[in-house]
């Protein structure tokens, strides 16, 4: 109680000169909690965006040697003419995640990429295909705005809210539900082409450029876009009588009739039409591949039927990614085996990363901010040590401790340094209310896809709060250190004269 007592003393005494130093403090903790605020809203929007509608808590991927999200090859310029490889042992695989307590729910999905038109209006997308009664488990909070699901078995696409309105625009009217929907994929020197009906309009509660090129489509249908190019240890095989299809030039599928009846031009009886052709391809695709008289495809290639390219996983806690982690890879599922278990960050990769990043850059900036606020604070302390040379050494005169000492001069500091930062904290908790009742909005392309949406929110709450507090307690510890050290580099008898 005494140190406490002379601690606010000396602070009181030495207020004049420790005004800069505690001015500085206030400004750089008030900006940090207002950064740490923003970006902290900005993440947990991103979280509960992705975690409850998008892609769940964790998800597992076949390990590649090219990089992949679920949104696709994180490849440049040729990252959309790649995909993804599939799982293998996926019925074990979800049967360990769903053996585990945590685990609320799972869903395989089909990552595929492919050219969607919809009333003659076309654009590449990202298509999940999803089997829509356990997608719509998994993410129950979906928002469907016209529409529904297609049913088990049924084949159907549905697109986001943001491109329904764009087709209606460039077409004078919206595209009625049922509308048929051409899906074109093409890969090397093949092709596949899906007619699905438009089965509904949702949308997502967050703003991501690549999450508004997505669009969940039947698995069956995405499966067949990907088609025999999955990635798989078993080799597949091809029917003989299909086998001029593999390897075929894809000018070959575009000629004319003519070009295909190779034995007599002008026989047209005999001649094989581009429907005929584009039929059988159809049909080839559709086949089961595993007939006893068949060719067998290079090993990549792999049968339809079961094909998965990740498992998503729901969990009842966040809290309970590193059990569900540690349980899959005693199973062995893990990257050893050929299997990537990652976080719902990981999975998603781009925007959501980016705000990793940026929090951790603050982050990094707090450490600047904090070594010069200590460099700061210590010549303070040291300042206030030198003028107090004849109190302290009567003080180790009279038999005070080094202990004693040291107390003393740490809880002015600390009281220094943590009132200087409890006042920012404070200061930027205001600026961010008063940022919160304003209604800022958003127009910047860039800042858009950083928050999440169009407007601007912060969150201070008592975790933010007790870091930034605790931090403070540590830099007053840190500039108590050198002028510690002088205080007991002091001789008592000189110190007294």
């Amino acid at each position: 109680m005494i140190i406490l007592t002379l601690s606010l003393r000396n602070v009181r005494r030495n207020v004049g000169r420790l005004w800069p130093m505690a001015v500085i403090l206030i400004l750089a903790f008030a900006l940090l909690v207002i950064a740490n605020a923003l970006l902290g809203a900005a993440g947990d929007a991103f979280r509960d965006a992705y975690t409850q509608n998008v892609v769940g808590d964790l998800t597992v991927g076949a390990a590649d040697d090219n990089s992949f999200t679920i949104f696709g090859s994180d490849a440049l310029l040729v990252g959309e003419y790649l995909i993804p490889p599939t799982l293998v042992e996926y019925d074990r695989l979800r049967a360990a995640a769903e053996s585990h307590r945590s685990v609320r729910a799972t869903a395989g999905i089909v990552s595929a990429t492919a050219r969607v038109e919809v009333e003659r209006v076309r654009e590449t997308q990202v298509l999940f295909g999803v089997e829509f009664g356990e997608y719509s488990e998994l993410f129950s909070g979906l928002d469907v705005v016209a529409g529904a699901f297609p049913r088990p078995g049924q084949a159907g696409i549905m697109i986001q809210e943001h491109r329904y309105r764009e087709i209606a625009e460039r077409r004078g009217a919206a595209p009625p539900i049922g509308a048929p929907v051409l899906i074109t994929v093409a890969y090397a020197s093949s092709f596949t082409i899906r007619e699905v009906p438009l089965a509904g309009v949702y949308r997502y509660p967050v703003t991501d450029e690549v999450l508004r090129r997505v669009a969940l489509v039947d698995v069956d249908t995405a499966r067949a876009l990907n088609g025999y190019l999955y990635a798989a240890g078993t080799a597949a095989t091809v029917p003989d009588d299909h086998a001029d299809f593999v390897g075929a030039d894809i000018d070959d599928l575009f000629a004319t009739e003519e070009s295909f009846d190779t034995a007599d031009p002008e026989d047209t009886a005999d001649a094989i039409s581009h429907d005929d052709r584009l039929a059988d391809l159809e049909q080839f695709f559709a086949r089961d591949h595993t007939s006893a008289d068949a060719t067998t495809a290079p090993d990549r290639m792999s049968p339809v039927e079961g094909a998965w390219n990740y498992l998503l996983i729901s969990l009842d806690e966040p809290a309970a990614v590193r059990s569900v982690r540690s349980a899959l890879r005693l199973a062995g599922f893990s990257e050893p085996e050929g299997f990537l278990v990652r976080d719902w960050r990981e999975s998603v990769g781009g925007t959501a990363l980016l705000v990793r990043y940026l929090q951790v850059m603050v982050n990094i900036g707090v450490l600047f901010v904090a070594f010069g606020s200590a460099v700061i604070a210590t010549n303070a302390i040291m300042l206030s040590v030198l003028e107090r040379t004849s109190e302290l050494g009567t003080m180790r005169a009279l038999g005070a401790s080094r202990a004693r000492v040291a107390a003393l001069i740490t809880v002015e500091t600390v009281l220094v340094v943590s009132g200087a930062a409890l006042i920012g904290i404070g200061a930027g908790a205001a600026a961010v209310g008063v940022l919160n009742a304003s209604s800022v909005t958003l127009d910047n392309p860039y800042l858009l896809i950083l928050f999440g949406g169009d407007a601007l929110r912060a969150s201070v709450g008592s975790v933010l709060i007790l870091q930034h507090l605790l931090g403070s307690i540590v830099l007053g510890i840190i500039a108590t250190l050198y002028p510690l050290k002088k205080a007991f580099s002091i001789n008592p008898a000189r110190a007294i004269k």
